[in-house]
């Protein structure tokens, strides 16, 4: 177990939020937001020197939906600062990433609390991924992605 990982579970505990943790230096919880309860993983890869937090949306995007949505995750991550939408085109999951490299053992409170936060501000699962209509695309399809993120 790595100092960072120690502090990321010190921290959790002393919130008193509720977690499950992974052979892999990895925290799950799940947090529940206006449109759905999402996942968020937070894993230490000490081998590479780095710190991750991932938001997963509850939904899966239909097959004949991931053209649309994989457009409106390449325009959402057009210009972000800090992290990136995926979208595994395979299955349709979609999620959020954001990492930082650690220069030491320690991760430190303010900086899993950024980016928790920052999880938490960009991903907020969408309700209709794709298969709605509020947007259109330059194909003319409709795509739908809620709660794009403002701060580019």
């Amino acid at each position: 177990m790595t100092a960072a990982f120690e502090e990321l579970i010190h921290l959790l505990d002393e919130r008193e939020i509720g977690y499950a943790t992974g052979d892999d230096l990895s925290v799950r919880t799940d947090l529940r937001g206006v449109v759905a309860t999402y996942r968020i993983v937070a894993r230490v890869e000490a081998e590479a020197d780095l710190f991750q937090v991932f938001g997963y949306s509850p939904l899966r995007v239909p097959a004949g939906c991931r053209p649309a949505v994989a457009e409106a995750v390449a325009r959402a991550n057009y210009g972000l600062r800090v992290g990136k939408f995926e979208l595994d085109c395979d299955d349709g999951d979609v999620r959020f990433q954001v990492s930082q490299i650690l220069t030491g053992d320690a991760v430190g409170e303010e900086v899993i609390d950024r980016m928790i936060g920052t999880v938490s501000l960009y991903y907020k699962p969408p309700s209709r991924l794709g298969c709605g209509s509020s947007r259109r695309s330059r194909t003319g399809r409709s795509i739908t992605w809620t709660d794009l993120p403002a701060n580019r």
